[in-house]
């Protein structure tokens, strides 16, 4: 699966795969992006990717016409690199009023109860796609259609960090207190992104996110090994 590969301005190569949002392409992307970055290290200051789109930035100097033309002529050979092994992340969350303010509008809205909102959020295993909007904000795929629901039409000045959200056709969770317009149904108390650590989170694009539910008591139990630099976050490889 090749890209279409275009000059991104002077100092840059612009990479696009077909235009749909899929795990397959998505793959294709960050297998492309690792192969790049491999053979061509010297070069290439930083990548930044997107479901289906890759952008190479190079470093000074470089002239993006004729590293383009380079790579054009001799695309990485991603066979070569071996398999990535993929994981899949048990996000604890808890979906309690005191957490999920919009859990029953959100119900209401889509002809469901609270309680099958919770069970068909936790139902699903979620790809992770890329991250951005803010540090360690992670865009899921894979939302069950019954919980596609419209972004709120004025945003809350402020969410809390762990807020597990649904907007529109995703769902995700806010890494940090930060302004937020997504439907808020629970929060979670471990934490997504440390600027201190190498890399800042363990949630990269390629692995997977399943939500599990716990109640108040669990929360504040787990809020507490967090704090105490005890708890242990649990994964398992991804068939």
């Amino acid at each position: 699966m090749k890209p279409t590969l275009t000059c991104f301005g002077e100092s840059a190569i612009l990479c696009s795969w077909e235009q749909q949002i899929s795990v397959e392409i998505n793959d294709a992307v960050r297998t492309f992006e690792r192969s790049v970055t491999q053979f061509f290290s010297e070069e290439i200051l930083e990548t930044v990717s997107t479901y289906q789109s890759l952008a190479i930035y190079l470093k000074f100097g470089v002239n993006s016409a004729e590293f383009l033309s380079r790579l054009e002529k001799c695309v990485p050979n991603e066979t070569q690199l071996g398999s990535i092994e993929k994981y899949v992340f048990e996000v604890p969350v808890c979906y309690a009023m005191e957490f999920g303010w919009d859990l029953h509008e959100l119900a209401e809205a889509n002809g469901l109860t609270p309680s099958e909102v919770v069970e068909m959020h936790t139902s699903q295993t979620y790809p992770i796609y890329f991250l951005g909007f803010l540090p360690g904000f992670l865009y899921l795929g894979n939302l069950d259609a019954r919980l596609h629901t419209p972004r709120k039409a004025v945003p809350r000045l402020t969410v809390p960090a762990g807020a597990v959200a649904i907007g529109g056709e995703q769902t995700g969770i806010y890494p940090q207190e930060s302004p937020g317009g997504w439907n808020i149904i629970g929060r979670t108390p471990i934490p997504l992104f440390d600027p201190k650590k190498v890399p800042p989170t363990v949630f990269l694009p390629g692995n997977f996110i399943r939500f599990v539910e716990i109640d108040l008591v669990e929360f504040g139990e787990i809020e507490a090994l967090v704090k105490n630099g005890q708890y242990e976050l649990k994964s398992s490889k991804h068939d």
